[in-house]
């Protein structure tokens, strides 16, 4: 856990998200296997690359990234009304998204975006709320002349993070806070008309007036998208600054591609609580934990 920069929040909150689905394997049930196993959603949830491997799977993602985009663009055109930062494509079919997802090679450290357990569970929402989709690929406006990169097929001028203390020769840390999109970018994809009505609501359930300064979070604009959000985010990864440098230096010498998924709500009028199960080993459990797992884990939320 102390290599990894990791907390037992990192995993507990996963696990938490919905007590009442929770699935652990006993101990004394995993046989040789020696797998944990977690019954989660992901149903109103935002998750994110928030860790990347280095090394040739930097490369991979990239080339990975630029072959998608490149289908999007014969597929469709994109929104030409987003501002540069973004371009965004509506109505894509979520085999499309699977397609992508199952492609990027995830870090191992990467806990929510493992590659199955969200393709899994994409699959068995596209007859329904996870059917067509909104995706970005999302940039900055751009500024101080510097010239935008191209290595997606599109003019993209990157977003700088910080990668976190935790990053190591294996895998980059995207910042301490292991977040990797800007708060309001949820808002993408939603009509004026929507946000608004986001707003209002979030004000009323909080008792705000109508004059009241907010900071909406993004969970606000999530729960009245009609649509899941991929977003695909370039990026220029730095190390902290230091003392004295005008300029943090770079990571990579490359942009580094992450993403990330807004899901939205799962419809009322589907009575069945749509999960996916995510596996984990006694020995990494032990690694990032320092002990073994409980014969039964009990929700505390």
């Amino acid at each position: 856990m102390e290599q990894a920069a990791l907390t037992p929040k990192d995993f507990g909150l996963k696990v938490r998200s919905h007590p009442d689905t929770l699935i652990v394997t006993a101990r004394n049930k995993m046989g040789s296997s020696k797998e944990v196993r977690v019954s989660v959603g992901l149903s109103d949830k935002l998750i994110e690359t928030t860790w990347l491997a280095r090394g040739a799977a930097l490369d991979a993602n990239r080339a990975h990234t630029a072959k998608f985009v490149a289908e999007l663009l014969k597929l469709k055109p994109y929104d030409t009304s987003r501002p540069q930062s973004a371009y965004l494509w509506r109505d894509i079919p979520a085999t499309q998204v699977v397609d992508y997802i199952s492609g990027f090679i995830n870090c191992d450290t990467s806990l929510q975006t493992e590659t199955r357990p969200v393709a899994a569970f994409i699959s068995a929402g596209a007859t329904e709320e996870l059917g067509l989709w909104d995706v970005a690929v999302i940039g900055t406006a751009g500024s101080g002349g510097v010239a935008p990169d191209e290595s997606l097929g599109l003019p993209v001028f990157l977003q700088s993070r910080t990668c976190g203390l935790g990053t190591t020769a294996r895998a980059i840390m995207v910042s301490s806070r292991r977040r990797v999109s800007a708060q309001g970018i949820e808002r993408l994809g939603l009509s004026d008309a929507l946000i608004e009505a986001a707003e209002a609501q979030y004000r009323e359930d909080r008792e705000l007036s109508d004059g009241a300064a907010v900071n909406y979070p993004d969970s606000a604009y999530r729960k009245v998208r009609p649509r899941p959000l991929l977003m695909i985010h370039l990026l220029e990864m730095r190390r902290p600054l230091a003392e004295g440098a005008e300029t943090a230096a770079l990571v990579e010498p490359e942009p580094v591609v992450a993403w990330g998924i807004s899901f939205p709500p799962t419809p009322e009028t589907n009575k069945t609580h749509r999960t996916v199960e995510y596996v984990v080993n006694t020995t990494w459990w032990r690694e990032h934990f320092g002990e073994e797992p409980d014969e039964e884990l009990e929700s505390d939320a």
